[in-house]
């Protein structure tokens, strides 16, 4: 992006003394790039650096600064830059070649690692990113449940589809972002970290609407057994009181209650 920043920091013009060639390499970005930058995490002003090369914890730019490197590639290198082993790994499959366009045993391989570090992974599903990732998460979960309402913890970021972008770094109300649909975003609920009573309210919230639409799934069917006065019919009334206790505050969702007596757990 172009240095348009206006300030009188000795840091910033101490910065900008010692870093001429980011700042015209920058200079040529911001004709190419929107924002001058290839990820929203890299727009800094004045400017960002531009770096030439890395190795281990460090990293140079085009000024010919060594810099302690603590971002390390957005937490992906975990062994820092250039290790041997990776550098020769990725040599040698060079080597063999980069896209197959099929299957291949390495990817075997990879998957086994995955579920040996993450033993509760029962399959595993290689995605391009992690926006990638959550968006078909989201859409599974909707297949199997047939909800359509997602509840999501404000700041937390989980890609750049429609679904997760309220709520990030702003648009804290649930109002969609520009380019986001407002049925896209009428069916996202953002709940406050840390605030387990606020998440039940939000869950009494979601079933209570349910009943009131009377839109009733398989299993409230089988519940109520349509029968008045049956134990279907008491088990119901009671979890809507417990549901509207929940939402004046009760520490104790009705999706609890549910779970100890009717699913068993």
């Amino acid at each position: 992006m172009p240095d348009t920043l206006t300030t009188n920091s000795p840091i910033i013009a101490a910065y900008r003394a010692a870093t001429p060639g980011s700042a015209a390499a920058s200079e040529k970005a911001s004709r190419l790039f929107p924002s001058g930058v290839t990820h929203d995490s890299r727009y800094i002003e004045p400017y960002g650096l531009y770096i030439t090369r890395a190795r281990g914890p460090r990293k140079w730019d085009v000024d010919g600064h060594c810099y302690v490197d603590y971002f390390g590639g957005h937490g992906a290198l975990l062994l820092g830059h250039c290790h041997p082993r990776v550098v020769e790994a990725v040599q040698r499959q060079i080597e063999r070649g980069t896209h197959f366009g099929a299957s291949h045993e390495t990817e075997i391989a990879w998957a086994e690692w995955v579920m040996r570090l993450v033993p509760s992974a029962e399959r595993v599903r290689f995605t391009s990113s992690g926006t990638e990732a959550t968006m078909m998460a989201v859409r599974l979960a909707r297949a199997f449940t047939g909800k359509s309402k997602l509840i999501r913890f404000k700041h937390h970021f989980h890609g750049w589809h429609d679904h997760m972008t309220s709520g990030y770094a702003s648009h804290f109300d649930g109002s969609p972002t520009p380019g986001v649909l407002p049925g896209v975003a009428g069916e996202l609920l953002l709940a406050e970290q840390n605030d387990p009573e606020g998440l039940a309210r939000y869950s009494a919230q979601c079933l209570e609407h349910i009943w009131r639409a009377q839109e009733f799934s398989g299993w409230m069917v089988r519940l109520l057994h349509g029968a008045p006065g049956s134990d279907g019919e008491s088990l119901f009334q009671d979890s809507l009181r417990r549901s509207r206790l929940a939402s004046l505050g009760t520490s104790r969702s009705c999706q609890d209650w549910f779970a100890e007596h009717y699913v068993g757990v």
